[in-house]
């Protein structure tokens, strides 16, 4: 079995800092742009920054394995990022924060049904409670529930669906492909169709003519250089480490990086919050657990 160091804890703590800023983001990004202008340049801008890695990477790509990299690409950060910007135009960025913690489940779930995961109780009942407390911060969280905002919640979690099934398939298909090499191919073929529609939809005159749109344009560069590109590369290096569960379980530190922010910009810490993220804290050590090897 493979054993979680110390490094390991820290890239964990390191990328929810990172990803759980990223929804703070995206909603600056639809101050000034439409939700799919801002999924189309994410993905866009996200495979000009890992295109270096291609060149000096890309001998290590077989055929066979290009096939599993292309999967990964459009599940994990091809459609999600058009997704979200969709929903965020009616959920606030901190209930998506909390909502994406869901990855971590469809990832045992999925693994366990389609990726041959030997199932362990320990590790259920770490994603158990890790939802039990993101439940407590989503349900303190909404004061008054919109039905607009509930159906488009189901948008995020079609999002963390393709999350989980991208994870999965990264470890048991692509655990001996080098990470920085699947950084540099996956982003090639959902990236064509997001280039050819900021080219042709307006893009670029909006942004030309609009200080606003410019101004959000820099805030969606921002997310895709560093809450795509940089970020995804660490987290493959660490899901090829460890293992998809708990390398997911990165989800589940992300709403308390965002309560942090909200607590930063004068918003209260109550109870639920704090009970709450001890959960999520117990879960994520949980889910970290080895199975032992019989004497």
């Amino acid at each position: 079995m493979i054993k979680v160091s110390l490094r390991d804890w820290l890239i964990l703590f390191l990328l929810s800092a990172v990803w759980g800023s990223s929804f703070i983001l995206i909603k600056r990004g639809l101050d000034g742009l439409s939700w799919h202008h801002v999924g189309a340049l994410r993905v866009t801008v996200a495979c000009l920054s890992l295109l270096p890695l291609l060149f000096i990477y890309g001998r290590r790509i077989t055929k066979r394995n290009f096939m599993h990299i292309t999967w990964v690409g459009v599940l994990g950060v091809g459609v999600p990022p058009f997704l979200f910007a969709l929903a965020q135009e009616q959920v606030p960025s901190g209930i998506a924060g909390i909502l994406n913690s869901t990855t971590t489940f469809f990832v045992l779930i999925l693994g366990v049904l389609l990726f041959a995961v030997r199932f362990a109780w320990f590790k259920a009942a770490g994603v158990l409670l890790g939802m039990i407390g993101v439940a407590m911060l989503l349900l303190d969280s909404i004061e008054k529930p919109v039905t607009s905002e509930l159906e488009y919640s189901l948008i995020i979690l079609l999002a963390t669906l393709m999350y989980g099934a991208s994870v999965n398939i990264l470890k048991y298909y692509l655990q001996g492909v080098h990470a920085l090499a699947i950084s540099g191919a996956m982003m090639i073929v959902p990236a064509v169709p997001a280039l050819i529609h900021l080219l042709t939809s307006g893009f670029i005159t909006e942004v030309a003519t609009s200080a606003k749109a410019l101004e959000s344009a820099g805030f969606v560069c921002i997310l895709a250089v560093f809450g795509t590109a940089a970020a995804n590369v660490i987290f493959f290096g660490l899901t090829q480490r460890t293992n998809a569960l708990f390398a997911s379980t990165v989800t589940y530190l992300i709403p308390i990086v965002a309560i942090g922010w909200g607590f930063l910009d004068g918003e209260p810490i109550r109870l639920a919050h704090v009970i709450g993220m001890v959960l999520i804290l117990a879960g994520v050590y949980l889910a970290s657990l080895r199975r032992k090897k019989a004497a």
